[in-house]
């Protein structure tokens, strides 16, 4: 079989890379908004969003101290980590395996959201029709619930394919020859079994 382009291969990696970038703004607009005084930010829950969506524990609450920083520093800061420890998984694995990894995360990823997504449609049109009794057009409510939906489907995929890349990591020598020795062990059990019958 032919092997995929470098550059169809790359679709999904760069797919991957903006939802990371768009879920960073989301948080540090959240956490950090441009209007609020430093006073208000909290540092510390971005620090701990920081941690558990991008997998990277970073002192951003320490940076947010420092004088003369704003939200941008800081999400520059962030981002630049976060790359960081992005390329070090990248040459851990190799590229091509990358690609993989990231093809197969985002589209499982999308599958599952899309399936979820399908079934809070299902139970949207059963409701909406009641609507109805309430004077309301329940067709303009369906559209403007499914939009609504729609859009919390965006969100939700592009922070689970983030945190998915974030937590995917090699497999140890002591993981791989677990692994083995399991496999070696069901072929067994299935040979002695199979012998039996």
């Amino acid at each position: 079989t032919p092997k995929p382009s470098s550059a169809a291969s790359d679709v999904y990696k760069r797919q991957i890379e903006d939802m990371r970038e768009e879920v960073l703004d989301d948080a540090v607009e959240l956490y950090m908004p441009a209007k609020a005084y430093a006073e208000q930010w909290e540092t510390e829950d971005l620090e701990n969003y920081v941690n558990e969506i991008f997998n990277v524990n970073l002192p951003i609450v320490e940076w947010a101290d420092e004088d003369g920083v704003d939200n941008e520093v800081i999400r520059e800061r962030i981002s630049n980590a976060v790359d960081e420890f992005m390329d070090g998984k990248n040459k851990s694995f190799g590229p091509e395996n990358m690609s993989k990894i990231c093809k197969q995360i985002l589209l499982q990823t999308i599958d599952r959201k899309w399936r979820e997504h399908l079934l809070k449609l299902e139970h949207l049109r059963s409701v909406v029709s009641f609507r109805g009794y309430a004077q309301r057009d329940p067709l303009n409510e369906y559209k403007n619930e499914a939009f609504q939906l729609f859009e919390s489907l965006l969100g939700s995929l592009r922070i689970d394919v983030t945190k998915h890349m974030g937590k995917v990591r090699p497999l140890t020598e002591e993981e791989q020859k677990a692994i083995v020795e399991q496999m070696v062990s069901q072929q067994k059990q299935s040979l002695t079994a199979s012998s039996r019958s």
